[in-house]
């Protein structure tokens, strides 16, 4: 079975999760093409890319991977990233076992200085993309685009960043300084 279809079957129907998906190149979503923000002039595929992932390698493997291809909108984001949550704290344990949530939200010590956990980022002591006021109980995850997520497992909240900051080109960098302001003064208004 397809990953696509995995995911489907498991977790996006049972969750009632419409707009979220692998785009696999032949999937037909309820919001077309140009629902979704377009990223970059790729100069190898001769367009702008809208609707369809953007990683070089996903695109290559067949419109998905591991790493790449997730579509969504953010309230769906928000679903699925709330049940991780609510996993992690052991208030559900439908869809995964919250033991194996907390170990991919633990941060590991097998590189010294990282902040990695598994899959997920924790923010660092200096220059975080999540800002100043994430606690040390948080993780995140940034997408090449200019998506991102932050969690704070300890304060209960839940930042979801989507942008195309690559649009029209990829060497716009100011994401950078961006997301953690952002974050800083969401943070400040919850507080």
């Amino acid at each position: 079975m397809t990953l696509p279809r995995y995911l489907e079957r498991h977790y996006y129907g049972p969750l009632s999760l419409q707009n979220t998906f692998f785009n696999e190149g032949n999937r037909q979503s309820k919001n077309p093409t140009h629902a979704f923000a377009a990223t970059e002039e790729c100069p190898w595929r001769n367009k702008v890319i809208q609707g369809e992932v953007h990683d070089e390698n996903a695109h290559a493997l067949g419109g998905y991977s591991g790493h790449a291809g997730l579509f969504g909108m953010a309230e769906e984001v928000y679903r699925v990233v709330n049940l991780l949550k609510d996993h992690y704290l052991g208030k559900r344990q439908d869809y995964l076992n919250p033991k194996t949530v907390r170990t991919f939200f633990t941060r590991q010590d097998k590189v010294e200085g990282s902040t990695w956990t598994l899959g997920w980022d924790t923010p660092s002591p200096e220059d975080s993309s999540s800002g100043r006021y994430f606690s040390g109980n948080s993780v995140g995850h940034l997408g090449f685009t200019g998506t991102s997520i932050w969690m704070d497992l300890e304060k209960d909240v839940v930042v979801i960043l989507l942008t195309n900051r690559i649009h029209p080109r990829r060497d716009n960098t100011k994401i950078r300084a961006f997301r953690p302001q952002i974050h800083d003064l969401i943070m400040k208004e919850l507080n």
